[in-house]
């Protein structure tokens, strides 16, 4: 079953029927954002896998479970759970100097985001609840 998913990055709010699309639509605008964030493989290895050794992202569409592709060629893997998913888009924001309520937000619907809901988060919710 589909995860409703609402992601907003720079003021652009996106409705997703599913978390996976989103996550794939999210990791595409911190790209966007900061090339550079795949531009050195060895940058990512050190969250490339998980503790079971899965490959988040790769170069090849072979590796991975359910690989999607990326807008730089690269394909990533979007079988996590939800908190996964959000973990891995904080370090991406992180190498790409974006900031989680401040230039992006993630709000898969019946999920609780690991992190304390602040006064412009909810904001934003209401935002996304009116468009």
């Amino acid at each position: 079953m589909s995860t409703p998913t609402t992601a907003i990055f720079s003021g652009v709010i996106r409705t997703f029927n599913s978390e996976a699309d989103a996550y794939v639509w999210m990791i595409n605008q911190f790209i966007e954002h900061a090339p550079r964030i795949f531009k050195n493989p060895h940058k990512l290895k050190h969250f490339n896998k998980d503790s079971r050794d899965a490959v988040r992202f790769t170069q090849t569409k072979s590796d991975g479970l359910t690989p999607r592709p990326l807008i730089n060629g690269w394909f990533v893997d979007v079988n996590f759970p939800h908190y996964q998913k959000f973990r891995i888009l904080e370090q991406l924001a992180n190498l790409a100097g974006l900031k989680h309520g401040t230039d992006w937000h993630w709000h898969a619907t019946a999920r609780v985001t690991p992190v304390q809901v602040d006064r412009g988060a909810s904001a934003i919710s209401h935002a996304a609840a009116r468009s």
